[in-house]
């Protein structure tokens, strides 16, 4: 799983790959089979309180300079990150979320006007525009502001403090977070986080040629 998220990042020599993991899991065991830039694993004792504290517990690895994607383990994007990242590129000044089209109570959902993020809820269907799990900042600086601000308990959903939530006191503050808008869960992502979304996954066309393209199969 974590092999085919690190093809979809379409990656350079120049890129940093840092993956943040719990001790005891076996995670500091693997290692990026095809990834050309450097990789650093960063281990954690314990479990934190959510996984915008996850982040930020290694955003001191990330270079001062550096923009930056986070993104979950467990999702494929049609179309590559690539284009996610062109689209940091222009952005200029501020953060850049990745929607999709997509229903129920498990995802974040943005309300935007004309592509630009209002707010965003985490696990409640304010819109039918839902994040994918791929966030970016155009420099470590905003990323630590939006994680300075955005973790403290009033960010808190049902105890836990998630990654999109974090844009929020960015927007309250007029720094510009826009969207990056992938088409429909499904047609445009595929879910490999739990058995019955790998099942659903491995039943799309898209999908298998993707598995077939990187040899994974």
């Amino acid at each position: 799983m974590l092999d085919l998220v690190v093809d979809n990042l379409e990656a350079t020599a120049a890129d940093i790959l840092i993956v943040v993991g719990r001790t005891q899991t076996g995670l500091s065991n693997w290692k990026p089979s095809r990834f050309p830039g450097e990789y650093i694993y960063h281990e954690l004792e314990s479990l934190t309180p959510g996984p915008a504290s996850t982040v930020a517990a290694a955003v001191s690895q990330i270079p001062k300079d550096s923009d930056v994607i986070v993104l979950n383990s467990d999702q494929v994007v049609r179309e590559g990150i690539g284009p996610f990242r062109d689209a940091l590129s222009r952005v200029g000044y501020g953060g850049l979320v990745m929607t999709m089209t997509a229903t129920g109570d498990r995802w974040s959902f943005v309300e935007t006007r004309a592509g630009v993020v209002k707010r965003l809820v985490e696990k409640e269907e304010i819109s039918s525009e839902a994040t994918v799990g791929v966030y970016g900042w155009t420099h470590r600086s905003i990323l630590e502001l939006s994680l300075s601000l955005g973790t403290s308990d009033d960010y808190a959903v049902k105890g836990e403090l998630y990654v999109g939530p974090t844009f929020n006191p960015l927007i309250a503050a007029g720094i510009p977070v826009l969207t990056h808008y992938v088409g429909a869960m499904e047609q445009a992502v595929a879910g490999l986080g739990t058995p019955s979304d790998l099942e659903t996954s491995l039943g799309l066309g898209w999908f298998q040629d993707y598995l077939s393209s990187k040899d994974r199969r």
